[in-house]
């Protein structure tokens, strides 16, 4: 199947430090890449305050990364995410740019 674009949103836990925070931002793109993905673009947000709490956090550190891959690849990705402790949220949309 023919790799498609989409764009990730990920809440990495308040709690990370600023050294681990680019060591979980790197650990979420390797999951894309390993998997045949391919990064176009990354961007951090920084840390916000969301309107509820998640996970018991009330802030978040916010990263958006574009990527394109198969959709066999985001649904390993999706399934990764979901048992890493660092993130607290992840949506993954496809998009047709």
């Amino acid at each position: 199947m023919a790799a498609s674009p989409y764009e990730g949103t990920f809440i990495l836990a308040p709690t990370i430090v600023e050294d681990e925070l680019d060591a979980a931002i790197e650990q979420v793109k390797t999951y894309i890449t390993s998997r045949g993905g391919e990064i176009t673009n990354t961007d951090t947000w920084g840390r916000r305050r969301m309107y509820h709490a998640i996970k018991g956090h009330r802030d978040g550190n916010y990263v958006l990364i574009d990527f394109t891959a198969d959709p066999a690849t985001v649904h390993d990705v999706e399934g990764s995410l979901r048992l890493d402790d660092a993130v607290i949220r992840s949506l993954i949309v496809r998009t047709d740019r």
